[in-house]
């Protein structure tokens, strides 16, 4: 079997690296890994995006303004709605190539290559002039990283202001802390104390335990307690009313919200929905003034993307996460809305 050897001219360490090639095949010895640089999201640029709202601007929404049920008039909507967002926001595979150094300039990489160049000649011919011109380049440089490393840093803490999220997140990231990103294990154990691998049963596994938190939890209280009736006394029917919304009244619960790059299972972005919300806010007050009406709400807004989030001890026991869930933006609005009235 024929090797390579050979040795790197680089001043990252206080030895050169070393190196072998072999011509050995390791793929079926090596673990496989998942690759997690390759991701597929939605491309949304201001180009796209203008031209989005363009579109959406001379919508017509007929189709969701002449339904009399919630459910079908928000289908006939997000039907109109989503084919647009999918045609100038289509879904696209690329490698994620962003740089945890973010303060490193393309000046200060430039740099880094003719230190490199110096230290190269120098090792190559150690003369006393070659050695002082690659020290002093080398100091200067240095110099120059922990300057605009600093100003980098300062700036982002000033942009932070009021804002500790912001400010704890600058800081865990010059610390070099970094989220741990668990990924949940192959296997888990049911009620029954028996290893459960397949994906379908464990997802279903955790949906049962996660439903039945409250009435496990209602179990452990005497059931003969005199329960809220005790402190809840006379009847209040007409304690809320749900008064009509407008589009304009739709439009700034919008603009109040949040923009998040987290989207639910309908895959919208809050904030593409906020730079057409003039546009959309007409037939969104109709839906929901008809979920008001008639009490309903639009059964695809009722579903949610559930993440088990770990919290400690055995990692393969389903009491140990704990549930974390995603709903669609419209929801968001729609429960805004019937805050504003209690």
């Amino acid at each position: 079997m024929e090797h390579l050897n050979g040795i790197l001219l680089n001043d990252i360490s206080d030895h050169f690296p070393i190196f072998t090639i072999t011509e050995h095949e390791l793929q079926n010895c090596l673990p496989k890994t998942p690759k997690i640089d390759d991701c597929i999201t939605r491309i949304i640029t201001k180009k796209s995006l203008e031209a989005f709202c363009c579109k959406i601007k001379n919508c017509d929404w007929q189709s969701t303004l002449s339904k009399n049920d919630p459910t079908e008039s928000y289908t006939a909507f997000f039907k109109d709605f989503f084919e647009l967002y999918d045609k100038f926001f289509p879904m696209k595979k690329y490698k994620s190539k962003r740089s945890n150094n973010l303060w490193i300039t393309k000046g200060l990489k430039q740099l880094s290559k003719t230190k490199e160049v110096l230290y190269r000649k120098f090792i190559k011919n150690p003369s006393q002039k070659n050695e002082r011109d690659y020290k002093i380049y080398r100091n200067k440089l240095n110099h120059l990283i922990r300057i605009v490393k600093k100003n980098y840093y300062s700036k982002r803490l000033d942009q932070a202001e009021n804002d500790i999220k912001s400010t704890w997140n600058t800081i865990n990231e010059l610390l070099g802390r970094k989220k741990s990103k668990t990924r949940l294990p192959v296997s888990f154990l049911n009620n029954n104390n028996e290893e459960v691998c397949d994906s379908k049963l464990i997802a279903n596994d955790f949906n049962d335990y996660f439903v039945n938190i409250g009435p496990n939890l209602a179990k452990k209280f005497n059931q003969d307690s005199d329960g809220f009736y005790k402190f809840l006394e006379g009847s209040y029917n007409d304690s809320m009313f749900l008064y009509d919304t407008s589009h304009d009244e739709v439009h700034k619960v919008i603009d109040k919200m949040a923009s998040k790059s987290s989207c639910g299972i309908d895959e919208i972005s809050s904030k593409v929905i906020k730079c057409v919300a003039p546009y959309i806010s007409v037939p969104l007050s109709y839906i929901f003034n008809l979920t008001f009406a008639t009490g309903k709400i639009p059964d695809d807004l009722k579903i949610a993307i559930v993440t088990p989030v770990y919290k400690a001890s055995e990692e393969n026991i389903y009491s140990n996460y704990r549930p974390i869930s995603v709903l669609p933006c419209f929801l968001k609005y729609l429960k805004s809305l019937c805050i504003k009235d209690l």
